[in-house]
Formats: C-alpha cells, structure tokens, sequence
C-alpha cells in the first residue's frame, strides 16, 4: 500500500475519477480509445472499494497506519466530492471528454 497510494495520489484524474488506463511508470492517463481518454467510474469505483477496505483495516492501527488510513480518506473523498450528484452526467459523457455524448 506503501507503493499504491502514492501513485494513485499523483495520478492522473478526471474530476477525481482516475483513467481506465495509466502508463505504470508516470501515472499519466493511457488512452482507451481515440475518443476516451477521461475518467472511468467503473475502475474508479473498483479501486475505491478497494482503498475503503483497506482504510477499515488500518483506520484502528499503528500511528502509520493510521497515516495511511488518513491519505486514503483524502482520495476518497476528493472523488466523491466531485462526483456526487453529477454520476448519471458523467458516464453518458465520459468525465473530461465531451465527444463521448451518446455513447
């Protein structure tokens, strides 16, 4: 986790929503397609249901773990803080790419 969230901290995201895919090396968004290269909220909401298990795990822990805990509420929340009441908007949209209307 020590690797994970740090890369997922500086990442590329789409009003907090993260790629289908990055470049491993940089974080910087790897286009799905020629038309898509946002956000995705279905991988967005797997590794947030991820990271919020972990957060559970360590949330009761040690002071790093606690630290830990604490980074990942801060990603958590600047998703949900983007996303809420917008969801339905940004996937018939596509987060970020406004020709993915109708898709």
């Amino acid at each position: 986790m020590e690797r994970i969230v740090p890369f997922l901290e500086t990442a590329d995201r789409f009003h907090g929503a993260y790629p289908h895919w990055w470049y491993g090396d940089t974080g910087r968004v790897k286009p799905f397609g020629q038309k898509d290269n946002g956000g995705d909220l279905v991988e967005t909401a797997f590794v947030m249901q991820a990271l919020l298990a972990v957060h559970q795990y360590y949330a009761g822990g040690s002071p790093q773990e606690k630290a830990l805990a604490a980074r990942i509420d801060k990603l958590w929340r600047k998703w949900t803080g983007t996303s809420t009441g917008r969801a339905t908007r940004m996937y018939s949209t596509g987060i970020g790419v406004p020709n993915m209307a109708g898709r």
